[in-house]
């Protein structure tokens, strides 16, 4: 018996089985995948851990009663994403670029190699919108997702701008009497004072690195005989467009220091993940959830509406008028940092 790759349930077998393409901040820092099979999302966000001590009482009175830690509960609806293509009677006929000019191809087999590229294609901008939340999340606290028939804003971070993981230095980077090094450590001293992390690693804007290296190489202490205050190292991943520089001690902590230079098109200009004028002091022990909601799949044949759960869900379907095939690849995520003191951004530059 005849497989159809078209069948809804070969083709979520499929992508559900392939590789996702590689995003860096949201493989780093929302790793904690979890599926919903409904069109909200309940989260509790940490603003912060007091750390209050328990209060001495006596067998007669009991027990002492408190509040719980500062934490707001709210409610998500993930984004809807669905990049579609379209397949004709047309491209099944043509040659696919890299195809053997004799091979021995026919129509049905060269739509269904499009169909697997164009998942492929489609999983990749899902993969970069998903970054690109991230890196609203992590930067920005809120992410707004705007475009055809969405417009609408989550926020993470606290109402107030005192309680916010924001900082920006007095004194910018490569201006008289900056200390970066001095920065990162008081960045670092206010995460751990607000959550129950000491931060380890730092990412650095492309511009800030160069400010940030100079102070490196000017800190005597990185000189020292037997003192070890970090160890510069760049080693790059050219595939994913990030380099480790090194290490840099900050109170007895070793940091991580790392320059993401990723990228995407806004419509009018390149942008960065990682803005290149800040920092963000992470801690990536902290909690953080990468949710889907659920997805629903038409059936137009038997005229039905399925709902699937899953980060990827596929369907097709062939557009009587025309004969062509249309592939869509559906995603609803909302990335969340509950605990969102574990990550603080410095305005450097």
């Amino acid at each position: 018996m005849a497989i159809d790759m078209f069948e809804p349930r070969t083709l979520l077998a499929a992508v559900q089985n392939s590789k996702r393409a590689p995003s860096v901040l949201r493989d780093r820092f929302f790793g904690n995948v979890r599926t919903f099979d409904t069109k909200t999302v309940d989260v509790d966000i940490a603003y912060s851990d007091e750390r209050t001590l328990a209060d001495f009482t006596s067998v007669e009175m009991g027990a002492t009663f408190n509040e719980r830690p500062g934490y707001v509960t709210r409610t998500y609806r993930p984004a809807y994403i669905a990049p579609a293509r379209i397949c004709t009677a047309e491209d099944a006929l043509k040659r696919a670029p890299g195809e053997n000019l004799y091979a021995d191809m026919g129509p049905e087999a060269r739509a269904a190699a499009i169909v697997a590229r164009d998942l492929t294609d489609l999983d990749k901008q899902i993969s970069r919108r998903e970054e690109w939340m991230a890196s609203k999340a992590l930067f920005e606290g809120k992410i707004a997702f705007g475009g055809k028939g969405a417009d609408a804003e989550i926020s993470y971070w606290p109402e107030e701008e005192a309680k916010k993981p924001f900082t920006e230095v007095a004194t910018k980077w490569g201006e008289t009497g900056a200390d970066p090094l001095g920065d990162i450590a008081a960045i670092a001293d206010t995460v751990a004072d607000r959550c129950e992390y000491f931060p380890s690693e730092v990412w650095v804007g492309s511009k800030a690195i160069i400010p940030l290296m100079k102070a490196i190489k000017a800190d005597k202490g990185f000189d020292a005989l037997n003192i070890v205050m970090g160890n510069i190292n760049p080693q790059a991943n050219t595939q994913n467009f990030y380099s480790t520089f090194g290490y840099i001690n900050v109170n007895g902590v070793q940091m991580k220091v790392i320059v993401y230079k990723g990228s995407y098109f806004d419509g009018t200009k390149t942008v960065h993940y990682v803005p290149d004028d800040e920092i963000l002091v992470a801690a990536p022990e902290a909690e953080t959830i990468r949710a889907y909601g659920v997805i629903p799949v038409a059936d137009v044949a038997a005229n039905t509406t399925s709902y699937v759960t899953g980060d990827r869900v596929p369907s097709s379907w062939v557009e009587a008028k025309t004969g062509s095939r249309v592939i869509k690849l559906a995603s609803a995520p909302v990335l969340i940092p509950t605990e969102v003191q574990a990550f603080h951004v410095g305005k450097v530059l």
